[in-house]
């Protein structure tokens, strides 16, 4: 994942892509999906440079239409998934891409897995698959868990 996870510095964050190779680039602005390039007076310990830095992330790629962040932590018999951050792109929402995604990464590793967690829920349409998932794992499922961060 070209995103840097400020809690989690030194994880090791994957990405589960959905591809369509007929989308296409994504839309100028999209956020996460674009390559955008930003300048900075600052480095990575937060001290001044002498001359500012041109500074490029990466964009998603073309034709990859939605993406999930996340780091497995081992536990004593299982592991703990944490999904980070998932986003699909705005000329693709409401086809179900952010759903398919979640149910790939449960059935990949919600197996082994002592729970998932679904960190900081910054978006209403995320909590409410959650609750979904977390439903399911209150009825025998995969333990869920996550916070909600928006106003519900």
């Amino acid at each position: 994942s070209p995103i840097e996870y400020p809690a989690h510095p030194k994880a090791k964050i994957e990405r589960l892509v959905l591809f369509d190779p007929a989308a296409g680039p994504a839309p100028a602005g999209e956020y996460t999906f674009d390559t955008t390039t930003s300048t900075t007076n600052y480095g990575k310990t937060g001290r001044r440079l002498k001359k500012p830095r041109t500074v490029v992330s990466p964009g998603a790629g073309d034709g990859v239409v939605a993406f999930l962040d996340f780091t497995i932590f081992p536990s004593v018999d299982k592991v703990v998934p944490l999904i980070h951050y998932m986003r699909v792109r705005s000329d693709h929402r409401g086809m179900g891409h952010a759903r398919a995604l979640v149910a790939e990464f449960y059935r990949r590793y919600g197996a082994n897995a002592r729970w998932i967690d679904w960190g900081d829920m910054i978006h209403p349409g995320v909590g409410k698959l959650y609750l979904e998932y977390k439903d399911a794992g209150d009825r025998g499922g995969v333990p869920t868990t996550g916070k909600h961060r928006y106003k519900r």
